[in-house]
């Protein structure tokens, strides 16, 4: 195996904007030089003094001087200390890059909730309703600017008496209010399903249309096909405007059980039936299809998925809450959370509002992801610089399944910095 030295670039001799913390950034895209060498005092070093109880408070710490730590390596031993003069080759069959970013402005975030109206998400629906209010303040408290809509997991369609039409989607009857048949129609009062962060009743209109959705379903849970449907319906005009072309994505899938995507291949526990192996179907929609279908709309690195779900123990056992287990594991959901850097959180959860506060949080470390233009990186090769000066490790996280890098909620990189990714990539 051998690698190749690179650093995420945008284009060629032109700009572009990635973003970086939830901000914005005008990126200047990097040539490559025919000689490319990498400084010897590229190497990382950690800050000293910074502890996670100081982390929020003190974030400028988590940047220092490169030249600094040299200057006191070379007051110690002058002879083997690294200098800012020193060039180090690269091996060979390689080729370096910079991408050159300018912090401008703050991002805004459209949140999608996804939520399951079969029988058996009562309790779950009311516990969302009244959580929402702790999700509201940690959005506010990270200075998070958003909109939001809810859809539901129903992609049947309605014949004209008002019955279920049997769909690849829907195979039987299945379901009893064409109400929730939204196919990923936004749910509310007419020119109010999308709701404003800054609307003064966001709380008492999210409260009402997440109670409104009810428990009279389809029991085929679509919860990714119905996030594509709501997505595409905004873009085409069929929802009220929700799609922001700068915005981040995120997608919130409440459902307590596996996407039907993917489950009507499985057995059935509920009607004892494998639709697929019965040839009553060969629908088919997963993960990979989702994540497919939105970077051809918002790119890489600019949405996620979210999952409030059925979940395993570190025993293999799925859930359970008093209200009653789930019958099955969203193990899409969890693919697609995991693939785009979002929460997984349990449905049998007994402290909702605890989790929608970990899901606001977490927002701000999935809007700031940058996507590395070169695949097969190495993750312990990574080196981050802000202005020049090296990030330590703890403020950033790699994202394997998206090829990205994000930031920690603890740092922001200040309005103006410049943003330097470097890292090798394994070439065969």
């Amino acid at each position: 195996m051998t690698f190749k030295k690179g650093v995420s670039c945008i284009g060629s001799n032109s700009t572009a904007s990635i973003v970086v913390s939830g901000i914005f950034l005008l990126a200047t895209a990097c040539g490559q030089d025919s000689n490319p060498k990498f400084s010897g005092s590229s190497k990382l070093y950690s800050p000293s003094g910074v502890t996670p109880n100081d982390q929020a408070a003190d974030a400028n710490r988590a940047v220092i001087s490169v030249k600094d730590h040299d200057d006191n390596l070379n007051s110690e031993n002058e002879s083997d200390a690294p200098t800012p003069d020193t060039v180090t080759p690269l091996p060979p069959n390689t080729k370096a890059g910079l991408t050159t970013s300018i912090v401008k402005s703050q991002r805004e975030v459209d949140l999608l909730w996804v939520v399951d109206t079969s029988n058996s998400m009562a309790e779950e629906q009311t516990l969302l309703a009244e959580g929402f209010q702790e999700f509201v303040a940690g959005l506010q408290n990270l200075n998070i600017r958003f909109q939001t809509a809810l859809t539901s997991t129903d992609v049947c369609e309605s014949l004209s008496d008002g019955s279920q039409k049997v769909t690849p989607e829907c195979p039987t009857m299945s379901g009893r209010n064409p109400k929730t048949r939204l196919r990923g129609s936004f749910v509310g009062d007419k020119g109010r399903t999308v709701l404003k962060g800054t609307d003064p009743d966001v709380l008492s209109k999210f409260t009402s249309y997440a109670k409104s959705l009810g428990v009279e379903g389809s029991g085929f849970e679509h919860g990714l096909s119905a996030a594509n449907q709501a997505v595409k319906k905004s873009l085409l005009g069929l929802n009220e405007p929700f799609i922001r072309k700068d915005a981040f994505l995120s997608v919130i899938v409440v459902s307590d059980e596996e996407d039907d995507g993917i489950g009507l291949g499985l057995f059935d526990k509920s009607s004892n039936i494998n639709y697929v192996a019965e040839g009553l179907t060969n629908w088919r929609y997963d993960h990979r299809d989702y994540i497919r279908d939105m970077e051809a709309v918002k790119g890489p690195g600019n949405f996620s998925v979210n999952a409030i779900t059925g979940t395993r123990d570190n025993n293999g056992a799925l859930c359970s809450s008093p209200s009653g287990s789930p019958v099955e594991e969203g193990t899409q959901y969890i693919a697609a959370a995991k693939a785009t850097g979002g929460n997984i959180e349990s449905i049998c959860s007994k402290k909702w509002d605890t989790l929608l506060k970990k899901i606001a949080s977490n927002l701000k470390t999935q809007i700031s992801q940058i996507k590395l233009i070169d695949s097969n990186v190495i993750k312990n090769t990574i080196e981050i610089y802000v202005d020049g000066d090296a990030l330590n490790p703890k403020y950033w996280t790699y994202i394997a399944e998206q090829n990205s890098v994000s930031f920690s909620t603890f740092y922001n990189p200040p309005l103006g910095s410049k943003i330097e990714i470097k890292y090798l990539t394994a070439t065969n």
